[in-house]
């Protein structure tokens, strides 16, 4: 019995890991999702600004203002970075119709999901870090592997039941008088009782065989939730120390992109003003634009490695 019901537990335990997966992936999915949505939009202010500096360049090159390498360079920068585009505009498509996929639609009803934008998403204000003794009663994988474990040790101890001698006690009624009219009287009513040890003498081996092998699957299972539960506390490690170096990477992408942006705008200022030319105006502009695009990547995988250490904790 307590064998069956580890196994019970086993399966329990297994929907739960099941269910939290599916959870990850839908949580990884929309981040994905919203993330290229913003590359993209990026990527095509880039291409729109690319195009603007072509255009300007060329105008300079036939008044002879350029050479025509700086047409030629343009014009491959231009290429480079619409090829980038389709690329990830079927990226975009792929993750919307893998997150149908997880929500149990079809992915011609993609288009019909509302996914939240990356800046409308906010990080927990405390992270859900708990202790080794408590993280190992939250994993669902790690109770799967302890229920079976427990499953493992019952086979064990039926293994050893079966060397044991058997005692069985049977019990019989009747009755005894030398006169047939007192037959049925209480006094003439008489309990046999009668035990019969049966022993596994000879069994050539096989009941100790077999104990040997359970044993050994014992271990098999105890070495199995061994590795489930210092699996468990790496993947825990890596998603902290990730968040980390997530963390010193974002605050140098966010400084980088304000201060593409300040340079923008004091470009734009002397622009204006015209100390600077066009062309340094949309040079600035692609630089801001380019800081942008890693800023979002950064961002996201802070989001991501976020989401990772919930799973993690089970």
């Amino acid at each position: 019995v307590r064998g069956q019901q580890a196994q019970v537990d086993v399966a329990d335990d297994q929907l739960s890991a099941a269910r939290l997966t599916i959870a990850g992936n839908v949580v990884n999915t929309a981040l994905d999702l919203a993330a290229l949505d913003d590359e993209v939009a990026a990527t095509q202010d880039s291409v729109r600004i690319q195009r603007q500096i072509l255009g300007l360049t060329r105008i300079r090159y036939q008044y002879g203002a350029s050479p025509q390498f700086d047409v030629l360079t343009q014009e491959s920068q231009v290429a480079s970075t619409e090829a980038r585009l389709p690329q990830l505009q079927q990226a975009r498509d792929a993750a919307r119709h893998l997150l149908a996929t997880y929500l149990g639609e079809f992915p011609a009803q993609a288009g019909g999901l509302a996914t939240p934008a990356l800046a409308g998403l906010r990080l927990p204000e405390a992270l859900p870090v708990s202790l080794p003794s408590t993280l190992v009663r939250q994993r669902p994988d790690i109770r799967a592997a302890e229920a079976q474990l427990r499953a493992a040790n019952a086979q064990v101890g039926e293994a050893i039941a079966r060397m044991y001698p058997n005692l069985q006690l049977t019990g019989g009624f009747g009755g005894q008088s030398n006169q047939t009219g007192a037959l049925f009287d209480p006094a003439s009513r008489l309990w046999n009782l009668a035990a019969s040890l049966v022993a596994p003498l000879f069994d050539g081996g096989t009941l100790s065989a077999q104990k040997n092998a359970t044993q050994a699957a014992y271990r098999a299972v105890f070495a199995n939730y061994q590795s489930t539960v210092l699996g468990a506390f790496r993947n825990v490690a890596d998603v902290l120390r990730a968040l980390q170096h997530d963390a010193t990477l974002l605050d140098a992408q966010a400084r980088a992109m304000h201060d593409a942006q300040q340079a923008l705008a004091l470009v734009q200022a002397q622009y204006q003003a015209g100390g600077v030319d066009y062309l340094s105006l949309l040079a600035s502009e692609i630089q801001y634009q380019n800081a942008r695009i890693a800023f979002v990547q950064a961002q996201a995988q802070r989001f991501a490695d976020t989401a990772a250490l919930y799973l993690a904790m089970g």
